[in-house]
């Protein structure tokens, strides 16, 4: 049985540099992409180790991934029981 399903493999760019050149190749590209719409903007991996340090960084005594997590329940379109749905979700992860 053949698969219709298209890869989603992402072949990262080898640039590791904050401030490449103009022709510099810093762009992602995926690997089946015929439109050419994957990603307009390069991930190098920079803000990897920031975001981790953000997350972990105190807010009141609580690490500040959690409360990301706990603040995301609350969107503007979310209604009572998908609130409740979601803080129970979220008192099982910590």
């Amino acid at each position: 049985m053949m698969s219709h399903r298209k890869s989603s493999k992402v072949i990262v760019s080898s640039a590791s540099n904050p401030y490449p050149k103009k022709a510099d190749k810093i762009s992602d590209r995926a690997e089946k992409d015929a439109g050419r719409n994957f990603g307009r903007i390069a991930r190098t991996g920079i803000l990897d180790q920031f975001v981790d340090r953000a997350g972990n960084r105190l807010l009141v005594g609580i690490p500040a991934r959690y409360w990301r997590g706990f603040l995301k329940i609350f969107t503007e379109t979310a209604t009572e029981e998908n609130i409740k749905t979601a803080r129970a979700r979220f008192s099982e992860q910590v």
